[in-house]
């Protein structure tokens, strides 16, 4: 739809920047008007009670503060993090050769996606959730 949209190519090369930005502001609004943080609600159904993670997270989410900040921590970075990838994605389609701009989308998005995993996990490790520390273990 967008390619339909008369203009310069400059603008078709940063339309990647309008999937990212809108995943950062999902993250955002989560935080403010979902019972859960995005990432919480992501997460939940792939690693609750797996991989070393603790069961239960509705109930730790009731009454474990760390944990609800944790999640909510991370919904922020991850809000961040796809912001910048955003603001990188305008400033590569203006900036760089338009040749070269498709090649480097792809790696855009596996190097955002790798350095914000590693930056939650490590809030994920720093809060307890991973090692156990602060989950009771029953």
């Amino acid at each position: 739809m967008i390619a339909l949209l008369p203009g310069d190519e400059r603008f078709l090369l940063a339309k990647d920047a309008l999937i990212t930005s809108g995943v950062g502001l999902w993250f955002l609004a989560s935080l403010r008007w979902a019972d859960r943080p995005l990432a919480y609600q992501f997460a939940k159904p792939m690693v609750e009670g797996r991989l070393g993670w603790p069961g239960d997270w509705e109930g730790l989410w009731e009454r474990e503060p760390w944990f609800r900040q944790m999640w909510r921590t991370s919904s922020i970075l991850w809000a961040i993090g796809t912001m910048l990838d955003a603001v990188a994605r305008v400033l590569m389609a203006y900036r760089l050769p338009a040749d070269s701009v498709p090649g480097l989308n792809l790696a855009m998005y596996v190097a955002t996606l790798v350095l914000l995993n590693i930056v939650t996990t490590i809030v994920y490790v720093r809060a307890g959730v991973l090692g156990r520390r602060r989950v009771s273990v029953d």
